[in-house]
């Protein structure tokens, strides 16, 4: 009997080690011919082994809630919270109930963002309108890099290629701006000649941006490349209304040539610009601009969620919901998560499973069995 044990205890060590999830993502050539793709193993679902974990809500109980900041890993994320001294960031496990301190400072902190692997954590902080501070800590709490600038706002994106890269664009109250790259291990950060404020990544050096003109107001603008190391820009499309990069892959919104109402959403790979995928999207108007609902890119399972209009018009007056659906880039399959809903920001661990979501992310969508739950009561 006990050699039987034995055995049942080595098979399912040798059958759970070969299921660990791979977190590559596709090949360009292959994305096409899904069906012809060898399937890829998954880790065990813990339902397997009977047990279903259940996310316990956070009571405030009294504390100054500002607003959860992210993912620490997939079972724990980073919330805010603010005294009459301090700013503090707690850790927080979702199963467990379980939270600890993680993080305090006297200046007010506004956001937290993590890098591609969330061995870093940019804090952007403040103590008057016109002052601010980028702290970077790592993974355990500790303050790596500090920079402090008189500056009225900061847009700032790391670079998913070089994961210890910053591009941060700092504003003046008259929107007058400037670029640099922050290297927080390092411990510099220096000056680029990019003279657009909002860019992505495109690859560990090459940056992207919509040229919009000042004089001439429109709805579409083109998409440039700008070399951060030759200082080269390039025109790659032109006409788009939205454009979002994730390591990999990049997504463009288009209008239909012949209908105003419905947009292409494209997905290709940033360094060849070959379509992988391209989805209709009804359209909804922003007085001068079209509203682009929330969305996101699970990397680990290649899954692109946004918030999906049941029908197009002006987005002042638009009064249904929308639904949450996923779209695979392994095999163009369609998936409704949820109904019914509102387009909220969100952001989804990186296992896939559950998806902060709320302008706080005082909410949480689980992704197993389609459900939406109150995380944080304040």
């Amino acid at each position: 009997m006990m050699r039987l044990k034995g055995m049942f205890v080595f098979w399912m060590t040798l059958f759970i080690v070969g299921c660990n999830p791979s977190h590559h993502l596709y090949e360009v050539s292959e994305v096409p011919y899904g069906k012809e793709r060898e399937l890829e193993k998954q880790s065990i679902p813990v339902e397997f082994f009977g047990e279903t974990k259940e996310i316990q809500t956070l009571d405030m109980n009294g504390e100054a809630f500002n607003t959860v900041g992210g993912w620490y890993d997939n079972e724990s994320i980073l919330y805010i919270t603010d005294t009459v001294d301090d700013s503090i960031i707690n850790r927080y496990h979702i199963f467990d109930g379980k939270k600890e301190q993680f993080y305090s400072t006297t200046s007010q902190i506004l956001a937290i963002k993590p890098n591609q692997d969330h061995s870093l954590f940019l804090l952007h902080t403040s103590n008057s309108r016109n002052s601010a501070a980028l702290v970077v800590i790592d993974s355990e709490g500790k303050e790596v890099y500090s920079w402090n600038t008189d500056s009225y706002d900061l847009e700032y994106v790391w670079n998913p290629y070089k994961k210890e890269q910053l591009f941060i664009t700092s504003f003046e109250k008259d929107w007058s701006f400037q670029t640099f790259l922050m290297d927080p291990l390092a411990g510099n950060i220096e000056p680029t000649d990019v003279k657009e404020p909002f860019v992505q990544w495109l690859d560990a050096t090459t940056v992207g941006y919509m040229k919009w003109e000042a004089d001439e107001p429109s709805v579409e603008a083109p998409l440039f490349s700008y070399d951060l190391q030759t200082g080269e820009e390039t025109l790659l499309i032109g006409n788009i209304i939205s454009f979002s990069t994730y390591q990999d892959l990049l997504l463009t919104v288009q209008i239909q040539n012949e209908s105003e109402s419905y947009s292409f959403y494209r997905f290709s790979k940033p360094d060849s610009k070959d379509k992988l995928f391209e989805y209709s999207f009804p359209l909804l108007t922003n007085y001068s601009s079209w509203f682009i609902p929330y969305h996101t890119y699970i990397e680990s399972d290649q899954q692109f969620l946004t918030f999906r209009p049941y029908s197009t018009g002006e987005y002042d007056t638009y009064t249904d919901l929308f639904e949450l659906t996923s779209y695979s880039l392994i095999d163009g399959k369609e998936t409704t998560i949820l109904q019914d809903v509102n387009s909220y920001p969100i952001i989804f661990s990186e296992n896939g499973d559950f998806g902060l979501y709320g302008y706080q992310y005082e909410m949480i969508i689980d992704k197993r069995n389609k459900t939406v739950k109150q995380l944080i009561n304040y």
